[in-house]
């Protein structure tokens, strides 16, 4: 994109794998990010809970994740959200297990979200191994 003084964020935000790494670390710690308050941890909580779901009574077009907040797609059955990108980048957090993931690639949004629907299982059977210790 061309230099601007009003850039456009949906089109030309960058972001690496640290940085969004920080992202996801302060969704999990209620809105805490290297020591300081970024978010209110209420804030934080209401980006994830399901309004399509408890307003309009609707559902998302993933079907694993039906439930919408604010930018952030959710479990109906678990404390499970994420969000795929349009280019296939997929992040989510387990919220109940601790742990946030992220896949960074160039393609379609379902492959991300393939990937994430085979990854995740692994994962949180690992946390759960982890956690049982």
């Amino acid at each position: 994109m061309e230099p601007t003084e009003n850039p456009s964020i949906e089109g030309g935000a960058y972001a690496n794998a640290a940085d969004y790494a920080k992202i996801l670390l302060m969704h999990l710690r209620e809105g805490m990010c290297d020591g300081e308050r970024v978010l209110d941890a209420d804030a934080v909580a209401r980006m994830q809970v399901d309004r399509i779901g408890e307003v309009y009574d609707g559902v998302s077009l993933d079907p694993t994740l039906p439930g919408y907040g604010l930018d952030w797609f959710r479990d109906r059955t678990r404390h499970v959200v994420g969000d795929a990108g349009a280019y296939g980048a997929m992040p989510w957090l387990d919220v109940n297990r601790g742990y946030g993931a992220m896949f960074i690639l160039e393609d379609e949004a379902i492959v991300g979200v393939q990937m994430r629907l085979d990854i995740q299982p692994l994962l949180d059977e690992l946390m759960d191994a982890r956690a049982a210790h």
